[in-house]
């Protein structure tokens, strides 16, 4: 007997494809066994059939899951194993192909390793003899990996596959749509944030350059001082000089808060807090730029001194410095304290060295409590630690 003596021609356009919605509407063929007619029913005309003492035989079995697709190991390649008959130990008697690459050792693995085989023997018929390894029961295995054995004139199963990798395409075009979408979205948000720190790198120099002024207006105005200071010593000297008193003018006579720049000596301006508690040195690089002065991190609240006399000629609030105080002390020196969580003097005040300016925080551009200290000369900072 040959499995050729079994082939029969059936039109293809007989063949269904899919099972109909309502199961019982599928057609019954007929076979009267005393005339041999045969005739085309519905099943469910069946009940009509029956008669008392009729013996109905029903299939509750269910098709195995039994076709595997993997890949060989190594490689890579593609390939298919069909389950035909266990024969205990893992081992299983099966059709798989390509057949010329699965020979004895052949080694594959399916369900992204979740399930692997080796060929152990190739049987007479071209049937191989596979082993297979996994954890957990096999039938449950082959439930999640295996799918069914349909015969070759059945094509639904490509049509599902297809639309399943459409499906799967569009999911993967609207996700890429979504991608693009977030990348415009950062790349609009990239464009603002330069922007704004543009904007504020620009606020920053023009409020530079208004600190620079009034330094510039106070030097000038303490040169204009030293002039009154100077006129009125001589004027003072020649009358001295009328009256034959003899007398010459001792004193400076000063009578405005102007230094000598060689008798400024800076000193540290928090107690009880060195070297040891600076966190950023001056000209290291923050946020892109050179650091201006020197970060000392000390507790919140803590007392902050002004590190020479002088006349406070800003003492407010900076995007950046947050609240700070600048002092001037003469037509080179000025210094900064930023960051300060309130402040103690106000702009035009006249301060002592040692005076409380303001007390340490984080406001503004800070990352921490901590004072910010800056030493200005001719207008330009410069590293405080070579003064204190």
């Amino acid at each position: 007997m040959k499995t050729k003596d079994f082939d029969y021609y059936l039109p293809e356009e007989l063949i269904a494809q899919t099972p109909l919605e309502k199961r019982d509407e599928s057609r019954l063929m007929c076979l009267d066994k005393e005339t041999g007619a045969i005739s085309h029913q519905h099943f469910y005309e069946l009940p009509e059939f029956l008669k008392p003492g009729d013996c109905l035989i029903l299939n509750n079995s269910r098709v195995l899951p039994a076709r595997l697709l993997g890949r060989r190991l190594p490689g890579g390649g593609a390939c298919e194993v069909l389950l035909l008959i266990d024969r205990g130990d893992k081992t299983w008697e099966c059709i798989v192909r390509p057949g010329k690459h699965l020979r004895k050792g052949a080694r594959m693995e399916f369900g992204n390793g979740e399930l692997t085989a080796e060929v152990v023997d190739v049987l007479p018929d071209g049937n191989r003899m596979v082993k297979f390894d996994f954890e957990g029961i096999f039938l449950e295995v082959l439930e999640r990996l295996g799918k069914m054995p349909l015969p070759p004139y059945i094509k639904e199963e490509l049509a599902d596959q297809k639309k399943d990798l459409e499906k799967k395409q569009e999911e993967l075009q609207a996700l890429e749509e979504e991608n693009q979408k977030l990348i415009d979205e950062l790349n609009i948000q990239s464009s603002e944030t330069e922007s704004d720190l543009a904007a504020a790198e620009a606020a920053k120099e023009d409020y530079v350059s208004q600190l620079d002024q009034l330094i510039a207006d106070r030097n000038a105005q303490a040169e204009k001082e030293e002039e009154a200071r100077r006129q009125a010593e001589a004027n003072q000297n020649a009358a001295n000089n009328n009256s034959g008193s003899g007398n010459t003018f001792s004193g400076s006579g000063n009578t405005s808060d102007v230094l000598n720049t060689g008798d400024l000596s800076f000193s540290w301006p928090l107690a009880g807090y060195g070297y040891g508690s600076i966190t950023q040195y001056f000209g290291g690089m923050f946020s892109g730029s050179p650091h201006g002065g020197v970060d000392i991190g000390v507790p919140y609240g803590t007392p902050i001194y002004a590190a020479e006399s002088g006349q406070v000629i800003s003492a407010e609030y900076h995007w950046s410095w947050g609240n700070n105080v600048l002092i001037w002390h003469n037509g080179t020196y000025s210094t900064r304290y930023a960051h300060c969580s309130s402040l103690a003097v106000s702009a035009g005040e006249y301060v002592e060295k040692g005076q409380i300016v303001g007390y340490v925080g984080s406001t503004g551009q800070s990352t921490g409590n901590h004072l910010h200290f800056e030493v200005y000369q001719n207008g330009t900072r410069v590293d405080p630690l070579n003064f204190v």
